[in-house]
C-alpha cells in the first residue's frame, strides 16, 4: 500500500511517494515535501493497524474543510495549505495471479478466491488491513457467476454491502483499496473512483474562421448531474460535443479522468456515452432486439451469451422499459424511445454520459420522468451531462452552466443561479441574457469555471499516475463478431417490415412478367435483366447509410469498425439484390416458355450430346435429361455444332454460369453505387433523386440499345467503363460461347449474322416471299466479332463474260459492253471487318475477364467513396 502526493509545480505535476515508516510533513520551510505557495504545515502518517493514512498534526484544508487530527485520508483528497495545493492518492500493490502481477483475471474455472492469504487465487496487498481475514469467492452456478463476501464491511458491490449476489456485466466489486469490474468472462481491476472527473480549460471552437465558442472553462465533479443551458444557436451543443470529444476544440484542452479527449482519443471515448437528439436505435426493431444487438456490438466477443442476456434484462428494467420490451421502437412514445437510446449507451458502463437535448419534444410529465431517471443515473457511478433549454427542472441538477454567445456566463448550483443573474425566477434568466451585453455576463477569473484545484485534479485524475487499470482498456467485439452481429441486425430490420419484404419480392415478379411478355428476343431480355438488377441494387443501397446515420455515428464513436459496417451493408444488400435478380431471371424465362413456347429440338440436342461424348446412339445417360431441361428453359446450348470442339454440356453450364455471374456482378455494382450515393448525400430525398441519373446512362451506353459497331469512337471508349456495358459483354459471351460463326449478309455496311435458314412471309394477297433469317445471337456476334476500326470493308470480285457475239464491234463498244455485263460475286464470308472466320468456334473468355475487372474496379471505387462519406459524416457529427 503506497501513499502518493501530486503537486503542481513550475515544471508540471510532480509525484512524490510517501514513506510508511515515519510521519511526513508537508508545506513550507523545513519539511519533507515542500508545496509551492503553502503558508502552513500538515503532518500525515501511515497507520498499519488501521490500514490507512491519517493526519497527525498541523493546519490546512482537506477538500475545502479544516483538517482534523486523526482524519483518515482517502483517494483523491485535495490538500490546501494557503495557496499551495496537493492531491493525496493511494496505490495498492498489483494483485498476484498465478504467480505474476496481473490486472485482469479470467473466469475459466468454477471458482475464484480473492484475498491476502496465500491460498487465494488472486492475492492482494497484505498491507490493506481491512481485508486481512477471509476471502471473496466467485463461483459459477448454472452458467452464471455469483460473488460471496467472506470478509465483511470492507467489501462492497456497486457501492453497497452484500452477502451473496449473482453478478451482471458491469458490476463493480470493491475490496479494500481495490476495485474490480465483472466483464462476463473475467474480473478486471479498474480505477478506484467511479464516475468521471471532467475538466475543460479555455476551450474555443471555430467553424470556417468564425468562433462559435470562446475560451470556456468548466470543471465537472464525479457522479454529478450537470445541465448546460442556453438559447438556440448560443453554443451549448458545440460545447458539449467538445467535452465528449465529438468535436475537437480549436483551442484549449478537455480532460476526462486524466485522458485528453484529443491526444488520448481512444481512452477518452471508452469512458464516454453519448445520446444525440436523433434516435440512435433502429425503430424497426423491438426494444429487446435493439438493446441485445447493441450489447453484442459493444461487449467483447468472449462474453458468454447468458451474461449478455442478463445485462440486457437489467438495463431494460433499470430504465423502466420492461413493459415495452417486445414492442417495436416505432410504436413507443418520444420519452420511451429516448430511454431506449440511453439503454444502449449504459451497456458499456460509461463513466460519463452526455445527452443532447434529451427532453426536446416531450410533454411535461414525460420530461420529468426522464430527467428524474438521469438524476438517478448520476447517483449510480456515472457523471451525467446534458444540454437543455428548459429551466423547469433545474432543481434536479447538481450544477448549471449557461452559455451565451459562445461564452460561459454562469457555472454553479441551481440555487445560486437566480441571485447571480439578479432575477426573481429562473425562467427570467433568458430575458436577462437577451437584454444584457455578453461582456458584462462573462465569468471573471475570480469566478471562473475551473479553479487551480480543478486543474491539478485534472492532471492526476484517473489511473495514469495511480497504477490502476483504466476502464478504457475494455475491448469491444472482434471484427468478425461485429460483422456477423451487424448482418443479423440487418436481417432482423429487413424482416420486421413486412411490406418492404413484399415489395422486394414483387419487384422482380412484375418486371420479369413484363420483360418476358413484351419480347421474344433473348438478348434483349438478358440486357433488360442486367439493367433491372442494377436498378434493384442501386435502389436497395441508396438510402441505407443516410437513413441510419445517427446510429452509425454513435456506434463509430463507441469503437465499431467502419469497414465492418460497410462490409455488412455490401454483403447483405448484395445477397438480397442477387436473389431478386435470380427470381427476375426465372420469371422471365418462365413467362417466355408460356407466351412464346420457344422451339427446342430435344432429339437433335440428345444426338449432339451422344456424338460429342462418344456415346452409343442407344445409350441412356442420367445427366442428359437434366441438361436438356436446363438448356431448354434458359435457351442456351442448342446452337452448338457437331463439329464444335467443346462438349455441349460444357457450353450449357458455362453459358448459365456466365449469365449468373453477370447478374451477381451487376447486383454488387448496383449496391455499391447505391451505398456510395447514400454516403455522400445529406437527405434520403437526394438519394432517391440520384438513382435515375445513374441508371439512364446504363441503358444508353450498355451495348444493346446502341450496339458497339453503331457507337462513335468516343462513346465507345466511355462505354467500356460503364457497368451495364461490361455486364452485357459477359452476357454476349454467354450467348455465343461454343457456337460456330454463322453466315453473313453482304447488303449492309455493318455485318448482319444469319442463321442460314429462310423465313417465309405471306402478304395480304397471299403472295409469299422468303427472307434470310437473322441469327438470335446477332447483336452478340456484332458486339464481339466485329472489328469496329475497319467496319464496312468487303472483298468484291468482278467476273466478265461475253458469249454469242457474231458481229464485229469497236474497242470502245466492247469496253462499254463489258462494263454493263460485269457480274459481281459477294465474298461476305471473308469480310475484313469480321474478326472470326466462318465456321470457327467462339471460345474467347478474355473479354469476360476484362469486364469483370472493370466491374471489380467500380466496386472498389464505390467502397472507397462510401468509406470517405461515412468518415466525413463522422468528423462533421
Amino acid at each position: 500500500m503506497t501513499g502518493l502526493l501530486a503537486i503542481d509545480g513550475a515544471d508540471g505535476v510532480r509525484l512524490f511517494e510517501l514513506p510508511d515508516d515515519r510521519p511526513v510533513t508537508l508545506g513550507f520551510g523545513n519539511v519533507d515535501i515542500a508545496i509551492p505557495g503553502s503558508t502552513g504545515i500538515l503532518e500525515i502518517s501511515w497507520r498499519a493497524r488501521e490500514g490507512h493514512w491519517v493526519t497527525v498534526s498541523g493546519h490546512g484544508l482537506i477538500n475545502g474543510r479544516e483538517a482534523v487530527t486523526g482524519q483518515t485520508l482517502v483517494h483523491e483528497d485535495l490538500l490546501q495549505l494557503g495557496t499551495g495545493l496537493a492531491v493525496f492518492m493511494i496505490r495498492s500493490a498489483a494483485p498476484i495471479f498465478r504467480g505474476k502481477e496481473a490486472s485482469e483475471f479470467p473466469l475459466s474455472g468454477q471458482r475464484l478466491a480473492i484475498g491476502v492469504v496465500q491460498n487465494s487465487d488472486v492475492i492482494l496487498d497484505a498491507a490493506d488491513s481491512r481485508i486481512r481475514n477471509g476471502q471473496v469467492i466467485l463461483s459459477q452456478e448454472k452458467g452464471r457467476w455469483a460473488v460471496e463476501d467472506g470478509i465483511g464491511q470492507e467489501v462492497l458491490l456497486n457501492g453497497r454491502v452484500f452477502r451473496r449476489e449473482t453478478l451482471v456485466i458491469g458490476d463493480c466489486l470493491q475490496v479494500g483499496f481495490y476495485r474490480f469490474e465483472f466483464t462476463g468472462y473475467s474480473l478486471k481491476r479498474v480505477d478506484l473512483m467511479g464516475g468521471a472527473k471532467i475538466v475543460a480549460t479555455d476551450v474555443s471552437v471555430a467553424f470556417r474562421g468564425n468562433k462559435v465558442l470562446r475560451e470556456v472553462s468548466l470543471a465537472v465533479e464525479r457522479c454529478t448531474f450537470v445541465g448546460i443551458l442556453g438559447g438556440s444557436g448560443q453554443g451549448k451543443s458545440t460545447f458539449m460535443n467538445s467535452l465528449c470529444g465529438l468535436h475537437a476544440p480549436t483551442e484549449g484542452r478537455v480532460m476526462i479522468n486524466g485522458a485528453d479527449v484529443i491526444k488520448d482519443r481512444k481512452k477518452a471515448q471508452a469512458l464516454v456515452g453519448f445520446v444525440p437528439q436523433d434516435d440512435i436505435v433502429h425503430t424497426e426493431l423491438t426494444v429487446e432486439q435493439a438493446v441485445r444487438f447493441s450489447a453484442r456490438l459493444r461487449l467483447s466477443s468472449k462474453t458468454p451469451r447468458k451474461e449478455i442476456e442478463a445485462m440486457v434484462d437489467r438495463v431494460i428494467d433499470q430504465l423502466g422499459l420492461a413493459p415495452h420490451r417486445l414492442k417495436k421502437i416505432s410504436k413507443l412514445s418520444g420519452g420511451q424511445r429516448k430511454r431506449v437510446s440511453i439503454a444502449t449507451e449504459l451497456l458499456s458502463k460509461p463513466a460519463a454520459l452526455f445527452l443532447d437535448e434529451p427532453s426536446s419534444g416531450l410533454d411535461p410529465a414525460t420530461e420529468f420522468e426522464l430527467m428524474s431517471l438521469l438524476r438517478q443515473l448520476a447517483a449510480n457511478d456515472c457523471t451525467v451531462v446534458c444540454t437543455t433549454h428548459v429551466l423547469g427542472r433545474a432543481y434536479l441538477f447538481d450544477q448549471l452552466c449557461f452559455i451565451q454567445a459562445g461564452r460561459l456566463v454562469f457555472a454553479g448550483p441551481a440555487s445560486e443561479c437566480a441571485s447571480h443573474f439578479k432575477v426573481e425566477e429562473l425562467d427570467e434568466v433568458y430575458l436577462k441574457l437577451a437584454k444584457t451585453p455578453v461582456a458584462e455576463l462573462v465569468i471573471t477569473e475570480k469566478n471562473e469555471g475551473v479553479s487551480p484545484a480543478d486543474r491539478l485534479l485534472a492532471g492526476v485524475a484517473g489511473s495514469a499516475l495511480t497504477g490502476e487499470s483504466k476502464v478504457s482498456s475494455k475491448k469491444g467485439a472482434s471484427f468478425i463478431s461485429t460483422l456477423f452481429t451487424l448482418l443479423r441486425r440487418q436481417w432482423a430490420i429487413q424482416k420486421s417490415d413486412f411490406l418492404s419484404v413484399i415489395f422486394l419480392i414483387a419487384q422482380p415478379l412484375l418486371i420479369g412478367l413484363l420483360v418476358g411478355w413484351v419480347s421474344d428476343e433473348r438478348d434483349l431480355r438478358l440486357f433488360l435483366a442486367i439493367v433491372a438488377t442494377l436498378w434493384f441494387g442501386c435502389s436497395n443501397g441508396a438510402q441505407q447509410i443516410i437513413r441510419e446515420l445517427p446510429v452509425f455515428r454513435r456506434e463509430r464513436v463507441s469503437g465499431q469498425s467502419t469497414h465492418a459496417y460497410l462490409i455488412s451493408k455490401f454483403s447483405f444488400l448484395m445477397s438480397v439484390t442477387f436473389l431478386q435478380a435470380i427470381l427476375l431471371w426465372i420469371v422471365i424465362q418462365s413467362t417466355v416458355q408460356v407466351v412464346y413456347d420457344p422451339v427446342f429440338d430435344a432429339e437433335a440436342f440428345a444426338m449432339k450430346y451422344r456424338v460429342m461424348n462418344q456415346l452409343d446412339p442407344d445409350s441412356v445417360t442420367g445427366g442428359l435429361g437434366l441438361i436438356q431441361s436446363v438448356a431448354s428453359f434458359f435457351e442456351v446450348g442448342q446452337g452448338v455444332d457437331l463439329e464444335g470442339k467443346i462438349p455441349i454440356q460444357q457450353v450449357v453450364w458455362t453459358g448459365i454460369g456466365l449469365r449468373a455471374a453477370a447478374m451477381a456482378a451487376a447486383a454488387l455494382v448496383g449496391v455499391s453505387i447505391g451505398l456510395a450515393i447514400s454516403a455522400l448525400v445529406t437527405s434520403a430525398t437526394q438519394a432517391v433523386m440520384w438513382v435515375p441519373l445513374i441508371l439512364i446512362p446504363q441503358i444508353l451506353l450498355g451495348g444493346f440499345v446502341i450496339i458497339v459497331p453503331d457507337m462513335k469512337r468516343d462513346v465507345r471508349l466511355i462505354s467500356r467503363w460503364i457497368p451495364s456495358f461490361c455486364a452485357q459483354q459477359v452476357m454476349d459471351v454467354s450467348s455465343i460461347y461454343g457456337l460456330r460463326r454463322p453466315v453473313l449478309s453482304n447488303t449492309t455496311e455493318q455485318p448482319i449474322y444469319l442463321n442460314g435458314r429462310k423465313i417465309t412471309v405471306t402478304w395480304g394477297n397471299d403472295e409469299r416471299e422468303e427472307f434470310d433469317q437473322v441469327s438470335s445471337e446477332n447483336s452478340s456476334w456484332q458486339n464481339l466479332a466485329t472489328d469496329v476500326r475497319i467496319i464496312g470493308q468487303h472483298k468484291i470480285v468482278a467476273r466478265t463474260t461475253l458469249t454469242g457475239l457474231d458481229t464485229e464491234m469497236s474497242e470502245s463498244d466492247v469496253a462499254e459492253m463489258l462494263l454493263y455485263n460485269r457480274i459481281f460475286t459477294s465474298t461476305a464470308q471473308n469480310r475484313r471487318d469480321v474478326a472470326l472466320p466462318l465456321g470457327q468456334t467462339y471460345t474467347d473468355l478474355s473479354q469476360t475477364r476484362l469486364s469483370f475487372s472493370v466491374l471489380a474496379a467500380w466496386v472498389l471505387i464505390a467502397y472507397g467513396i462510401s468509406w470517405y462519406g461515412v468518415a466525413r459524416t463522422r468528423s462533421a457529427s
